[in-house]
């Protein structure tokens, strides 16, 4: 009761920090509207106030709030207790809304079908299923040349607590959920069609929250992905996360000598560090992979050539960077079962992340139980979770598998051969990994692997960790995030009502809006995709 009390006198003091600090609205005619995400995350709710006061200084625009979670935290038909709770909340300023409110949000949008959308999404539905024979061809699901295969087969996975690690093409499950999926996808085309959008800001481009990105998108209306520590929008032709990697090198190359050295002793010391067990560039993990205890261990004891095979999370959008070798991490996994299973000249390893704890927790669980399946009758032997990767550089490994993981950088630095199971990676504009997305391709690959040694140039393996981790500034608006999560005291915290508290107590200086705008001018004028320091320090 004492946190409900607590928390309602703490919404109600963020509101009036927010009417306090931006603009008035004024009553003139709306020149189109600037359409944002209703969440519930905290920490974007103070980023996307300061992004709506600044494109509204730009043009008068009417500001609609959508809820972003359909089908993922709830269904697309509300029940009618759900409807009178969000009318009466809205009326009152209760909760969420209030804050929203209190920024400028004048209207709360939730998707709904009518006629013409259920017959589109028939159409549609019908045709779509003809067309899938497996899993794959999820991928490949496209209407209107929007790319939807990637959005509807991770949103699947990731459904709250409803979540299974592949999809059975053939259950009514799947085919229900895709339905639901086209009936939302057309309640966006038919709402861009009908309304004159200027700017979308979002959370996420992957799930369903990814819909009416891909759709602004296809209608080249201004959209940002913006996070804590990032903001950044994506190209039509290709609208994966990952986008702006291929574009690393062409930068790095324009830099001046000078800076181009500084930058590589930068990147160097950051990523030593990162060896120490301390992660400055990435403040999501909690917990550090490279710690310095020893872990007792006899699986090094041979020969062979050894293969490490590092898994990603079955359900965090595995499809982040598009297709890539196999139809998911649960295929990913079961074809490198059987693979061992043909290849008894590798020692096979496995080893999955550190527990992180917090939100993380239940996917993390949910993964691991599922690997322990797929293994259990293979050659692959699995690896204590808290085993340091520097005891296991040490000891040697001569391949390591993933699909877009940090550790095809980490162990590129150490001159260890890394396979990529995806054309589109953070990495991809390097060739000190291997990048293969053909399921044939990937498999071919594991003949003859001692004959297989990239040389790895580390100069180029720095270059990306400068442009990555650097260069694309994880400060672009908390000036310095790193502190900032020191003071807040945990990353999860920027998530809960504690960050609207930090914020309170820890206001910027008054010069924050000014640096902030002038940032944003310099990235939104630019081509970038991503907001940088030349943009910072221009």
């Amino acid at each position: 009761m004492f946190k409900k009390f607590y928390e309602f006198f703490l919404y109600k003091k963020i509101q009036k920090f927010n009417k306090q600090q931006f603009t008035k609205i004024n009553n003139l005619p709306h020149e189109g509207v600037l359409l944002i995400e209703f969440n519930s995350f905290h920490i974007l709710h103070i980023i996307f106030s300061y992004l709506c006061d600044y494109f509204r200084l730009k043009n008068n625009l009417k500001i609609v709030a959508y809820y972003s979670h359909v089908l993922l935290s709830y269904k697309l038909k509300r029940t009618f207790t759900q409807k009178i709770k969000s009318y009466i909340s809205d009326k009152i300023n209760l909760g969420f809304f209030g804050i929203y409110k209190s920024f400028g949000v004048s209207e709360f949008l939730f998707p709904k079908t009518d006629e013409k959308i259920n017959n589109q999404t028939n159409v549609n539905y019908n045709k779509i299923l003809k067309k899938i024979k497996s899993k794959n061809d999820i991928l490949d699901i496209q209407i209107n040349k929007i790319k939807l295969g990637d959005l509807i087969y991770d949103s699947y996975l990731t459904r709250n607590r409803k979540q299974k690690p592949t999809i059975d093409i053939d259950s009514n499950d799947f085919k229900n959920f895709l339905k639901d999926f086209l009936n939302l996808f057309f309640f966006w085309s038919e709402y861009f069609r009908n309304n004159k959008i200027k700017v979308l800001l979002v959370s996420h481009s992957i799930y369903t929250m990814g819909i009416p990105y891909r759709v602004a998108l296809k209608n080249k209306i201004d959209c940002y992905e913006v996070k804590e520590n990032r903001i950044k929008r994506h190209r039509q032709e290709n609208p994966y996360h990952y986008s702006e990697a291929y574009d690393y090198p062409k930068i790095f190359k324009k830099f001046d000598k000078k800076i181009q050295k500084k930058a590589l002793i930068l990147a160097n010391n950051n990523l030593k560090k990162r060896f120490e067990g301390i992660n400055l560039d990435m403040p999501y993990a909690t917990k550090t992979a490279f710690n310095k205890k020893k872990i007792e261990t006899n699986l090094y004891k041979t020969h062979k050539y050894t293969i490490l095979i590092l898994p990603h999370d079955f359900l965090d959008a595995p499809h982040i960077g598009g297709k890539f070798a196999y139809a998911d991490m649960y295929e990913w996994i079961k074809n490198l079962s059987e693979l061992s299973l043909k290849k008894k000249n590798y020692n096979w390893l496995l080893k999955t992340h550190k527990k992180q704890g917090g939100k993380f927790t239940f996917y993390q669980n949910f993964t691991e139980k599922n690997i322990d399946k797929l293994i259990k009758r293979s050659n692959i032997k699995k690896l204590n979770s808290d085993l340091s990767h520097n005891q296991i550089i040490k000891n040697r490994v001569d391949l390591v598998l993933t699909v877009f993981g940090t550790a095809a950088h980490e162990y590129a630095y150490k001159g260890i051969n890394v396979l990529n199971a995806s054309r589109i990676n953070p990495h991809a504009g390097y060739k000190f990994n291997y990048h293969i997305s053909s399921e044939i391709k990937y498999k071919n690959f594991f003949n003859n692997l001692q004959n297989k040694k990239k040389n790895i140039n580390k100069k180029k393996v720095l270059e990306f960790y400068y442009m990555h981790y650097i260069y694309n500034s994880k400060d672009w608006f908390f000036l310095d995030y790193n502190r900032m999560l020191k003071k807040l005291g945990s990353y999860h915290y920027q998530w809960s009502s504690k960050f609207y508290d930090y914020w309170l107590k820890n206001p910027m200086n008054k010069n924050f809006k000014k640096t902030l705008y002038k940032r944003l001018d310099n990235f939104i004028y630019s081509n970038d995709l991503i907001l940088n320091l030349t943009h910072i320090n221009k």
